[in-house]
C-alpha cells in the first residue's frame, strides 16, 4: 500500500469500528498477519496496515472509508447497508450553473447531481460507486452518466457552462461539456510518493501529478486553479496546506484550508498572501471581532454574496459564518450543537451537522452541503440547504428522502 496514502491517516488514535457487514470485508481483505484484534488505535505503526486499506477500499470500492486529514474526525463511515447507485450519502461540493440550477457532488456515491425544477435530483455524472479506481478513465469520451467517478468534491462552472469536476480520490479534474460529454482535462490518476504526488508543470495538464486536489475556482479571466490537497500547492503558487476549498473573486483567490490550517487566507492579483480568518489554531472563537483574530475549525467552502461579505463553512464547529466587509466575523447559522432541527425559524439556532461545500445564488440565496456522514453515525444521510441571507432563516431543500433519476 502506498506511503503517501499512509501518510495521511498517520495520527489517527481512536477510531470507530466500521458497519460488521463491512468490518468482516476490511478484515477478510487483509493478510492475516495484519489484521487487527481491536479497533482501538494506539500507535501509528500498529494500526498502518488496517488503515491503509481502510482507505484504499473507499478508493477503489467507494463503498467503505474515505480518508480524510481534517481536524479530529479523519475517516468517514458507510452505511448499514450495501450501497446502491445513485443514493445521497454525503454531499460535499456546491455550484450554481449559469442558468441558476444546483450541481453538488457525493464523495461516498461517487455522483454528481444536480436538482431539477420539481425539486427531484439527476444524476448528471457518475454510473456505480463500486467502480475501481483500476478502470482509470472508463468511460471518458462518452455520455457523464456513463462514466466512472471516484470521489468528487470541488465542482466549479466555466463562462461557457462546462462543469468541472476535482475528482479528488482519482487524483484527476474532469470536465463535462454543454452535451454532457466527460473528459478528462489534467491529471494521471497517479500520485506517485516518490515524487511527492506533484510533478508536471510546465506540461501537458493531463501528464500532470495530483495528490488529492480538493478545490477548483475560475478567477475572472478564466484561468482555472486547483488547491492541490496533499501537496501544499495551487499549481504554480506556493500556498499554506490547501487541501481544501478554493474561491476566486475579483481576481483575488480565497483558499480555505481543511487540515493543518483552520484558516482562509486570500492571493492578491500582485501574488500577496494574507489572512482573512482565522488564527491558525482550531477552536471556536471571536465572533463580533476581527475575523484574523477569530479561531475557526477546519474552514470548509467559501462563498460571497452580493455585498462581498465572505462566507465561511466552519465545519467541525457546525456553523456558517460571516466575514463583512470590514472584517468582522460573526455566526449566521448554526448553534454550535450537531444534529439536524431549526428548518424554518432562525438560521442561526439551527442545528447543522459538518456543513462543507457553499454555494451562493442570485437574491443571496447560500446552499450550504452538509457532509453528515463525517458526524460518525453510519446511517446519517447527508443534505443540502439553504440560508436565505435577508431573512435569516433555513431550510431543506435536498435530502435523502428526494426523488432521485438515474440520468436527465
Amino acid at each position: 500500500m502506498d506511503e503517501l496514502i499512509r501518510s495521511r491517516l498517520h495520527d489517527a488514535l481512536d477510531v470507530e469500528p466500521p458497519p460488521p457487514y463491512l468490518r468482516s470485508r476490511i478484515i477478510n481483505s487483509l493478510p492475516a498477519a495484519e489484521r487487527p484484534v481491536r479497533w482501538r488505535v494506539p500507535s501509528f505503526q500498529w494500526a498502518r496496515p488496517w488503515v491503509a486499506a481502510l482507505l484504499a477500499l473507499a478508493v477503489v470500492g467507494g463503498l467503505v472509508y474515505v480518508g480524510r486529514a481534517i481536524g479530529p474526525q479523519l475517516v468517514h463511515k458507510a452505511p448499514q447497508r450495501p450501497i446502491t447507485p445513485a443514493i445521497l450519502i454525503s454531499p460535499t461540493g456546491v455550484a450554481i450553473a449559469p442558468d441558476g440550477s444546483v450541481y453538488f457532488s457525493d464523495v461516498l456515491s461517487a455522483y454528481v447531481f444536480h436538482q431539477l425544477p420539481d425539486g427531484s435530483i439527476a444524476t448528471v455524472a457518475g454510473t456505480r460507486p463500486d467502480a475501481s479506481i483500476s478502470e482509470g478513465d472508463k468511460g471518458m469520451g462518452g455520455p457523464a452518466t456513463s462514466a466512472n467517478l471516484f470521489g468528487p468534491i470541488g465542482l466549479a462552472f466555466d463562462r461557457s457552462g462546462n462543469l468541472y469536476i476535482a475528482d479528488t480520490y482519482a487524483q484527476r479534474i474532469r470536465r463535462i461539456d454543454r452535451n454532457g460529454v466527460i473528459t478528462t482535462i489534467a491529471g494521471t490518476g497517479i500520485a506517485d510518493p516518490a515524487l511527492g504526488g506533484y510533478a508536471g508543470d510546465g506540461g501537458p495538464a493531463k501528464s500532470a501529478l495530483f495528490s488529492f486536489p480538493f478545490g477548483i475556482a475560475f478567477d475572472g479571466q478564466g484561468a482555472l486553479y486547483i488547491s492541490d490537497g496533499d501537496n501544499g500547492q495551487i499549481p504554480g503558487f506556493l500556498a499554506f496546506d490547501p487541501a481544501g476549498s478554493l474561491y476566486a473573486e475579483s481576481g483575488d483567490t480565497y483558499l480555505a484550508p481543511t487540515g493543518r490550517g483552520c484558516e482562509i487566507v486570500r492571493r492578491t492579483v500582485g501574488g500577496v498572501w494574507s489572512p482573512v480568518a482565522g488564527t491558525g489554531a482550531c477552536g471556536f472563537s471571536g465572533d463580533g471581532g476581527p475575523a484574523t483574530s477569530a479561531e475557526i475549525s477546519s474552514g470548509g467552502g467559501i462563498a460571497f454574496d452580493s455585498a462581498g461579505n465572505l462566507y465561511l463553512a466552519d465545519t467541525y464547529n457546525h456553523r456558517i459564518r460571516r466575514v463583512d466587509r470590514n472584517g468582522v466575523i460573526t455566526t449566521v447559522a448554526g448553534s454550535g450543537t450537531e444534529g439536524f432541527a431549526g428548518d424554518g425559524g432562525p438560521s442561526s439556532k439551527a442545528e447543522l451537522q459538518f456543513p462543507r461545500g457553499l454555494a451562493m445564488a442570485r437574491g443571496d440565496l447560500l446552499y450550504v452541503a452538509e457532509d453528515a456522514d463525517a458526524s460518525g453515525t453510519p446511517t446519517a444521510p447527508g443534505r443540502i440547504r439553504l440560508l436565505h441571507i435577508a431573512s435569516g432563516t433555513i431550510s431543506t431543500v435536498i435530502d435523502s428522502q428526494t426523488p432521485i433519476h438515474t440520468s436527465g
